[in-house]
Order: C-alpha cells, then structure tokens, then sequence
C-alpha cells in the first residue's frame, strides 16, 4: 500500500508513505529521499490519534518514537491503520506487501511463526510454515545493533554466503534470507531430532557402530565444506543435530571462514574452548586441519562420555590442550584409538587430513572399512537411534525453556544508523527449493 498522507514534523508536512514488506517508508514528496523507515515488527501500537490538530490522524509508537499522519479521509485512516496493525502483526495478506515492488520477494510476512526451538545473544531460532508450500523451516532472527555492537556484521554475511552455497546430506542449508529495519533473518531446514548434545548429554557414550557413522558423517561434511573452501571452525556437539532418520547434520557457520584453498592459512582466535586445535591455542597461524582436530575431540567424547582435555579454568583447559598426551581407558578399539590419536596430533602438518587428500585420507583408514561412503551420503544405512517424531510440528527434542515460550518477533528498540544499515546491503536471497 502506498500514498501521499501528512506527515507531523515540526509543522506538517506531505510525504509519499508506502508499506514495502514489513517497514513503513516514508519519502518527501515527490522525492527519492528517505525521511524515516520505521519497522513496524518493532512498533508498539498503531492508533487513531484524537488528540491531534489534523482530523483522520494516526500515530505509530514506534521504537525511536511516535509518527503522525493525517489522512485525507475517515475511509483512507481505517485502511491505514488496519493495514499497519497487520503488519505489526507480520500478517499481511499477499496483495498488502509490495515488498520492494517484487510480488515474488520473501519477507516475514510469507512465514507464520510456531514455535521457539533455540536463543542466543543476539536472537533466537522458530519453528516457521512458509505460508506460499505449506514447508516447515527453521528461521533464525538476528538483531543487526547486537551484530553491530559486538563486530559480527561480516561473519553474519560470511554464514549467510556460506549456508545459501551448501547442498550435501549432512549439513543444515539456507532457504531464505531477508532482513527488516531492525534484524536479519535466515531461513534453514528444520531437523527436528534436536542436537548430538543432548544424546551424548542422555547417553553419555555411544556404541562402536554408531560412532562410525556418526564418525563417518562428519567426515563426509567436513570433506564437502574443504572442497568448498570453507572451514567450519566450530565443531562441537550442539552444532550437530539429527534428522527424523537419525542422520547428523552440521549447522551453526557463525565462526565459518570462507575462501579457504588447501593451502590457505588464517589467524582469527575462534571456536569453543574444549574443541580448540591447539595451534589456534598458540596464536600460531592455522589452516582447514583446526576441523579434523575438532573432530577428533567429538569422537573421543562420543566413545568415552568425556572430552580428552577438560578443565573448568579455561587457561588450564588450554595448557592441557598444548601439552598432555590423550589418555585412553584399558578397553578401546585399536582402530579407533588409531584415528583419534592420528586427528589428535598436536603437529598439524601430520594430523590425518592434512594435505591434499582431505577427508579421503580419513575415508581410507581401517576403522571406516566397513563404511561405503556412497551408501552413507545416499542414506541407505539403517542407523542405530531415531528419533520419535510424531509430525512435522514436533518439537519435543528441543529444551523446554525455548519451546514453552509463545513465539513472537521480540521489538529492537536501538536506532539502527545507515551507515550500518549499509553493511547489510544484499543480504536478503531466495534459494531453490
């Protein structure tokens, strides 16, 4: 919806006002510039303003402040307004949102919003429908201030371009990306059977046959995103999750770095504490083996409920990493300890993985014998453990303290600068589905 309305800055003012996805813009007649952008996820309330001089007059309580239009008639406020609380609402009916005058572009309005499955600093992770196929996504929503604040902005771009480019079996992709005034959002494939954390967290250790698929995965993931010249610098249980057949699937690129040839290096000091290869530990510069040595870690803890270096002092935890050797109990497979200890090598140029081969390197070794890695990406294995999904909707694999909560877009009430809101030009893409 558009049109030209009065606008209350000091005096009033005829502005040309059009609703394009969720945000109201507002432009100085007959001009290409941008006199306010308001967010109307974020708005408080969209009301008829009886106090105000002008009669057909509404305000917006927006997060910055409240904005004032008068309308030329009784018939044109009510459309106003109605629109507006829709779109505070995120429900918009298709003919409402010119979104960028593109009738096929996405914005939150195409979702409808179910259930909360996850929360992080600067956001949280829904259950979604896209309302144009009826699929269930996973969306997760990032404020652009607490991006900004803490210097995220490129890495979120890096893990936008990184999950968009991803098709392989074991790894979560992007469907959508979007933004509004005030957040960024990526829409992803919902894997409903929670993360690895939890069963390991249940189960505390696995058997010798599904930590070699498990394993074997990884592998496969891993060897995909080296190929693609990208190294995922966070494997960690929570950022493995289970599909409905209990097949892995990597997700969270938030520490992805991209651009990475065989033999690239890089020196940014990231990760989780206990997964840490220890040359990214010494500030030495580091290459795609900082996976394989993660890897590692997850493997061992899979096999013996216990990462191979623990310590709550995270200096500690970092010297153990640096200098113990890897302690095993009397009872352990020879061909597993063989590739833990070959992943776990403190010398990166000789840590399995390292080189040319890859992941082929590790698809050759003796404990992945009975493995065929063509079957395994075609999921033609039967796996040990699946989870008990009822439905598409199910989220009983996720912790109650998200999936209790209503679902909602929470309003960002920090003023977002252009200068910032430059940074995240080209943000919003439409995979194939």
């Amino acid at each position: 919806m558009e049109g030209v309305l009065k606008y209350q800055a000091k005096g009033w003012k005829e502005v040309d006002v059009k609703l394009i996805g969720l945000s109201l813009v507002v432009n100085k007649k007959g001009k290409d510039e941008e006199f306010a952008n308001i967010d109307m996820t974020a708005c408080a309330s969209v009301e008829k303003d009886e106090d105000s001089r002008k009669p057909n007059s509404f305000t917006i309580e927006a997060e910055d402040k409240n904005h004032t239009f008068s309308c030329t008639s009784e018939e044109e406020l009510e459309e106003w307004i109605s629109i507006l609380q829709k779109a505070m609402k995120g429900d918009l009916d298709d003919d409402d949102d010119d979104d960028n005058g593109k009738s096929d572009s996405v914005s939150l309005n195409d979702f409808e919003m179910l259930k909360v499955i996850g929360k992080g600093g600067y956001g949280k992770v829904q259950l979604v429908r896209y309302k144009k196929n009826g699929e269930v996504y996973a969306m997760k929503s990032m404020s652009k201030s607490g991006l900004a604040e803490e210097g995220l902005i490129s890495r979120t771009m890096d893990e936008r371009k990184a999950l968009l480019s991803i098709q392989h079996p074991f790894i979560v992709s992007a469907k959508f990306a979007f933004q509004t005034t005030s957040k960024v959002f990526l829409v992803t494939d919902y894997v409903p059977g929670g993360e690895l954390f939890t069963r390991m967290r249940s189960e505390r250790k696995f058997s010798l046959d599904r930590i070699r698929f498990y394993s074997a995965m990884l592998v496969s993931a891993i060897g995909y995103l080296h190929s693609s010249g990208l190294v995922h610098r966070d494997l960690k249980p929570d950022n493995v999750l289970i599909d409905k057949d209990g097949y892995l699937r990597l997700t969270d690129f938030g520490f992805v770095k991209i651009g990475m040839q065989s033999s690239s290096y890089t020196t940014t000091f990231c990760g989780t504490p206990d997964y840490i290869a220890p040359e990214i530990v010494s500030g030495q510069a580091y290459t795609k083996n900082v996976d394989w040595w993660s890897l590692g870690v997850l493997i061992y803890e899979m096999a013996y409920g216990k990462p191979p270096f623990f310590n709550q002092n995270t200096n500690l935890l970092y010297q153990s990493i640096m200098n113990d050797d890897v302690q095993y109990p009397e009872e352990v497979d020879p061909d597993l300890m063989d590739l833990i200890s070959k992943l776990l090598t403190k010398i990166p140029e000789e840590r399995i993985g390292a080189g040319f081969k890859d992941s082929a390197a590790l698809e050759e070794h003796p404990f992945f014998e009975s493995v065929d890695f063509d079957k395994l990406d075609n999921k033609e294995y039967e796996m040990e453990w699946k989870p008990q999904i009822k439905d598409d909707l199910d989220v009983s694999q996720f912790d109650v303290k998200f999936t209790r909560e209503a679902p909602m877009m929470t309003p960002d009430s920090v003023q977002i600068s252009s200068s910032v809101q430059q940074q995240f030009e080209g943000f919003t893409f439409e995979n194939d589905i």
